[in-house]
């Protein structure tokens, strides 16, 4: 599923890049949007948030990254404030989505 959506933003934004009009253009990244499901990258966020490298530390993890990967993992996700999003951000974008992320 991550996959198709995935398909279906690139051809959204090779879809901006053939017409120059600020309202399509609009459009175009409004319905990118809805794909990308911003609540939920919104969650993963917050979640960067709550784990600060200190915390991460004395958990033996990492980063924030190897934290969410565990609660993920671990099934712990749920008990986060936002935990069902974080559910959704993994069933649709994956562990992939979570490794292109920034750096530690």
């Amino acid at each position: 599923m991550g996959t198709n959506r995935t398909s279906k933003v690139d051809a959204a934004i090779d879809e901006v890049g053939r017409h120059e009009s600020a309202e399509y253009s609009r459009q175009i990244a409004e319905q990118a949007a809805r794909v990308f499901a911003p609540e939920w990258i919104a969650a993963a966020l917050a979640f960067k948030a709550r784990w600060p490298a200190d915390r991460c530390k004395r958990r033996d993890f990492a980063d924030w990254r190897e934290a969410l990967q565990s609660a993920w993992y671990h099934g712990w996700d749920d008990r986060e404030p936002d935990g069902a999003m974080l559910r959704q951000l993994r069933n649709n974008y994956g562990y992939e989505w979570l490794n292109r992320q920034g750096a530690k």
